[in-house]
């Protein structure tokens, strides 16, 4: 009989003891070929199933928690979460480097991808989505010690630079940045070349990293950053406005930590889809970041780019 690679459930049936306790029937199975999981289920049922199985080194794992309404949540599970995908999450590092990240921070949700790509075998993958969030615990049938909980099951996937030196790629979806400065201060960034942000949330950034506490070495956050993909630029009604504006201040940021953008990437948005909001900031761009490729993308990925200087974010913004 050939040994299980791939394993999926979903909505297990099961009998328990109390609503969120499953009754310990699972054997300790050790897979040594399975590669792959993926479950979806209440999440103290997917912690069970994930702690009676022993399966391959860097074996993928997808997660989806069910529990939106929290109902089924308490300090516990959300203790044991962090022990658990700890553990699977060590385990994965052990295959091959990781080298692209994308975190959803919201209000009610929070969603952790971290990828892989072996050439040989296709790209591996650790996909975690909890449908609750700082938010979601908030009404009083929670007490602190579910938020307190929650955040040391988020402080599983913090980006620490000596675990993740290879990643490159990362992208941020932060709905309520500040819901999220313990998480966001305990990270690092440092090998960081391509960052995927809405503007709004870099004033965060740079203001949970320049803590007075860091030493002058994390004082800057992203010093191998080389691209910056922008979403949700906000528009400003005056030069002096846009001079002001988060994602000109963290490009000024860049350039005094010796560490200069070489690419700004922007999209219209759904209610400009041309960039006339933009043009209160082509003449900064012009006059302070020359040398810099600014490339307007479409949501498909094509577009057209100019180099600051000269006029020509001037005439790209008129144009497009």
């Amino acid at each position: 009989m050939p040994l299980l690679e791939y394993l999926k459930i979903e909505h297990l049936r099961y009998v328990s003891r109390r609503s969120n306790e499953p009754i310990d029937i699972l054997p300790h199975l050790s897979l040594a070929r399975l590669t792959d999981i993926v479950l979806y289920d209440f999440l103290g049922i997917c912690l069970h199933i994930l702690n009676h199985i022993t399966t391959a080194m860097g074996c993928s794992l997808s997660l989806t928690a069910r529990d939106s309404s929290g109902a089924r949540l308490t300090t516990q599970i959300l203790l044991d979460a962090s022990d658990t995908l700890s553990k699977y999450l060590k385990n994965f590092d052990q295959s091959q480097p990781v080298t692209q990240v994308a975190l959803h921070c919201g209000s009610r949700k929070f969603s952790f991808i971290r990828t892989n790509y072996r050439f040989s075998e296709g790209n591996l993958f650790f996909k975690v989505s909890f449908p609750f969030g700082p938010e979601t615990l908030l009404p009083t049938r929670f007490h602190n010690g579910e938020l307190t909980a929650f955040n040391t099951l988020i402080s599983v996937f913090t980006i620490g630079s000596a675990s993740f030196p290879f990643v490159r790629t990362l992208t941020l979806h932060l709905d309520v940045p500040t819901l999220y400065n313990s998480f966001l201060s305990a990270s690092h960034f440092s090998g960081v070349e391509v960052l995927h942000i809405q503007e709004p949330a870099l004033t965060t950034i740079l203001q949970v990293k320049g803590q007075e506490h860091d030493p002058p070495s994390e004082s800057f956050p992203f010093p191998a950053l080389k691209t910056l993909r922008l979403t949700k630029i906000q528009e400003a009604n005056s030069i002096d406005a846009a001079r002001d504006s988060p994602f000109i201040h963290f490009l000024n940021t860049c350039r005094n930590h010796g560490s200069p953008i070489d690419v700004l990437e922007v999209y219209p948005t759904g209610t400009s889809p041309r960039l006339g909001y933009l043009r209160p900031f082509d003449r900064i761009l012009d006059q302070d970041m020359v040398g810099m490729t600014v490339k307007v993308l479409s949501h498909e990925g094509k577009g057209r780019e100019a180099v600051c200087g000269g006029g020509n974010i001037q005439r790209l913004f008129l144009e497009y």
